[in-house]
């Protein structure tokens, strides 16, 4: 198997359990989740049927019947955190060599190793969100002759059940993945709240849904997801868009105005 081809396949496998965890984080059936990026069947039915004119094409588009308008369809992007930053900017050999000789104490005594993921001024906290500008900037705008935006754009970061890294780790002793999970958690939050929300507000958050006031860059943007896996199973969350939630244009942003208010807990 090429890297290309590889590649193609963890992309594929990751979107079906991305589908199969955030339909059941959220409590509504995968059949929802129409898959138009790999069915162009499926694209060509609702672009067609919703007026869309926009060339962009999202993993998937959430949709339960009720829905009036193109701008009205809830706009899903999958992305994988692959920990293949923290192995550009030399993290991963950072982390290894903190970790290969591990003290023999609590660090009580002030014998530790300390490795900071995201080092102000580094160009890892700006490419570690670029998705989440790329997806706005894709679906939010533009998606029918009509002018307006729309709120009901979405973006998934789903880890992998199983291990899968960017870099040879000799040691096997740290996942960049779950790394680089953490890293985005706490810069994405900043991103999307103008640095007034951060890792702790987010961290007490965990699996709930997490409701600011987006920033006036991503104010059309719905909500970004994380979903754990792997060394970071059972941590999820969910940044939502207050406007998004008051909004409730669709089903999607209706159960997570719900979940918001009753504090419900996101399982899968």
């Amino acid at each position: 198997m090429t890297p290309e081809e590889y590649q193609n396949q963890r992309r594929i496998e990751v979107e079906q359990l991305a589908k199969e965890k955030f339909a059941k984080l959220i409590k509504i059936s995968p059949e929802q989740l129409i898959e138009v990026e790999a069915d162009k069947n499926e694209k060509v039915r609702i672009y067609d049927r919703f007026e869309l004119t926009t060339k962009k094409t999202p993993d998937f588009i959430a949709i339960d019947g009720s829905e009036r308008s193109g701008n009205s369809l809830m706009f899903i992007e999958v992305n994988e955190p692959q920990g293949g930053l923290m192995k550009a900017y030399g993290i991963g050999e950072q982390l290894q060599n903190a970790m290969k000789n591990a003290p023999l104490s609590n660090g009580m005594d002030g014998n530790y190793s300390r490795v900071i993921l995201n080092p102000p001024n580094s160009p890892i906290n700006g490419e570690i969100t670029n998705k989440v500008k790329n997806t706005y900037k894709k679906y939010s705008f533009n998606r029918t002759s009509a002018p307006e935006p729309s709120l009901n754009t979405g973006l998934l970061y789903c880890m992998g059940d199983t291990r899968h890294e960017t870099i040879e780790e000799k040691n096997n002793f740290v996942s960049m993945s779950h790394a680089q999970f953490f890293t985005l958690l706490g810069e994405a939050c900043l991103t999307l709240s103008g640095r007034k929300k951060g890792f702790p507000e987010l961290h007490s958050c965990k699996n709930k849904v997490f409701a600011i006031d987006f920033c006036d860059e991503f104010k059309f943007m719905g909500f970004v997801a994380f979903i754990g896996g792997d060394s970071a199973v059972g941590y999820n969350y969910i940044v939502a868009n207050k406007r998004f939630l008051k909004a409730k244009a669709n089903f999607v942003a209706k159960r997570l105005a719900k979940l918001a208010t009753t504090r419900g807990r996101l399982e899968c």
